[in-house]
């Protein structure tokens, strides 16, 4: 990544939009993290990967399959991301993921 990476989540149920590696760093600890994140357990699978080429910049369109428990309520978390990733000179400048977040907020109201 980036020092100056864009994260962005366009269906987002909290920030939509987040600048910077460190501030990304901190978000994705906040869900993923080990010992502070919102899950116990976190599985990324069924990743497809599709690049297009742009002059100097490449483009990229990530598919994949995400499985978590809920560390606080036990539930099951099951979604499928797109995420749009552009990369420059070797590292990752804009990070976009799509994904349903009812399916989010469904875990997080019980």
């Amino acid at each position: 990544m980036a020092n100056h990476i864009i994260y962005e989540m366009p269906y987002s149920l909290q920030a939509d939009r987040v600048e910077g590696k460190e501030k990304l760093i901190q978000l994705l600890d906040q869900f993923i993290g080990k010992g502070n994140g919102l899950y116990s357990f976190w599985e990324i699978s069924n990743i497809r990967i599709y690049e297009v080429n742009e002059s100097c910049q490449e483009l990229y369109f990530v598919e994949m399959d995400g499985k978590a428990t809920v560390k606080e309520s036990g539930l099951a978390y099951s979604q499928s991301y797109v995420s749009m990733l552009r990369v420059f000179n070797g590292e990752i400048v804009l990070w976009r993921e799509y994904f349903n977040p009812i399916e989010l907020q469904k875990v997080l109201d019980s």
